[in-house]
């Protein structure tokens, strides 16, 4: 397994390693594991960016697949919640950075992260005017 150390600057031996890993990773899906079609497209894709400066084929969201644009923004989630710790952080960056994410699945992130913050105002306006009325 390739492994990068979180701060290490790479070196050109690495990012061809991390150039061709939706290739390889891919290729093992599709050959070796029972899964549809759409799951190797989909890793093949996760690299790619909107304006088509991804890789490993530089197509842009107009030509990637769903499934791959929600694995695009499902791996820069991940990666951006690691490091703030919240949902609403992940949220600001990808805001601040939108035009390199497909705006499907980052619109429904929103919706989410918007719901969910919702959902977490109104418990706790609830929790609160019950705690009123019982006293």
């Amino acid at each position: 397994m390739f492994h990068i150390p979180e701060n290490a600057k790479l070196t050109e031996e690495h990012w061809q390693k991390v150039m061709v890993h939706p290739v390889i990773g891919s290729s093992i899906v599709k050959k070796y594991m029972h899964y549809p079609v759409e799951v190797s497209t989909a890793i093949l894709e996760h690299h790619e960016r909107c304006n088509g400066n991804g890789s490993p084929r530089h197509i842009d969201d107009n030509r990637c697949s769903v499934n791959g644009q929600i694995l695009i923004l499902a791996e820069s989630i991940a990666g951006i919640i690691k490091k703030e710790k919240e949902l609403q952080g992940a949220l600001m960056v990808l805001k601040i950075s939108f035009s390199n994410y497909p705006s499907l699945p980052l619109n429904a992130f929103k919706n989410i992260i918007d719901l969910n913050s919702y959902m977490v105002a109104e418990i706790m306006r609830i929790s609160h005017k019950t705690r009123l009325e019982i006293r």
